[in-house]
């Protein structure tokens, strides 16, 4: 199987002064598919503060997870993005099989419905269902433990906090 990965990177001197804790967190993300790449985040801190919403990223991989729980195919959208999804479909022997998807035909920010779409460059991704939730929720809990550590008022946000819980049901 090849490489999924998954990179963010957030400024943490930022997040010290945030006000409200319930609000996005902003930085960068990036998904690794084998040797294939959607989006950006730099190797080390640079000072561009980055766009990509974090916070909902990760919310929704998480609820993809859950979903693929009950259902056989998920589609998620690209945040920053009006067209552009990923699809997350159940295959033989436990293996989850991603394409990238664009098409101006939306359900919503998760939909467990499948679309007329054309299938973009990361197509035929293969990862097991267990391997796909162990990076996902080792990101989330990374992700919020960053967040703590950085500013401990986030130990109180809601927002947060629910995201840490649902990333915790994540079982293997």
């Amino acid at each position: 199987m090849a490489l999924f990965e998954i990179k963010y990177r957030v400024n943490t001197d930022q997040l010290k002064f945030v006000e409200n804790r319930e609000s996005e967190v902003y930085g960068f993300f990036q998904i690794n598919f084998g040797n294939q790449s959607f989006g950006f985040c730099p190797k080390d801190q640079i000072p561009l503060e980055g766009s990509d919403l974090l916070s909902t990223w990760f919310e929704q991989l998480v609820e993809m997870c859950l979903f693929l729980s009950e259902y056989d195919l998920v589609i998620i959208n690209d945040i920053s993005s009006y067209n552009n999804m990923f699809r997350f479909r159940k295959h033989k022997n436990k293996l989850v099989v991603i394409d990238q998807l664009f098409s101006e035909n939306k359900e919503g920010s998760i939909s467990t419905k499948d679309i007329d779409a054309t299938i973009g460059t990361i197509r035929d991704f293969q990862i097991s269902q267990r391997r796909l939730k162990q990076v996902i929720k080792s990101s989330v809990l990374d992700f919020t433990d960053t967040l703590f550590d950085s500013n401990p008022e986030y130990t109180v946000s809601i927002r947060v906090r629910k995201l840490k819980d649902s990333a915790e049901r994540l079982n293997s």
